[in-house]
């Protein structure tokens, strides 16, 4: 998939919420149930207890939809794990 990439640019966060100003950079290619996240973040993987994950930013690269209930398998994909 295609998709039009945006970075955090201003960032505060609560409790809950993370509320961001975005800017659209370029386009990169991610596989199936990824999105490309210039401020990367932890994923969790099957199989694994889910972890926290500390408020600060990572490489940037593609990863899971988290937020749709993806995440990384043995073989690296994005599934939704039973």
């Amino acid at each position: 998939m295609m998709f039009a990439l945006s970075y955090c640019a201003d960032e505060t966060y609560d409790d809950n919420t993370a509320v961001v100003t975005e800017t659209v950079l370029e386009t990169h290619q991610c596989k199936t149930n990824e999105v490309w996240m210039e401020c990367g973040t932890c994923e969790n993987k099957c199989g694994e207890p889910r972890v926290p994950c500390p408020r600060m930013c990572k490489p940037a690269r593609c990863q899971c939809l988290t937020h749709k209930g993806f995440r990384r398998n043995k073989k690296g994909e994005c599934v939704k794990c039973d």
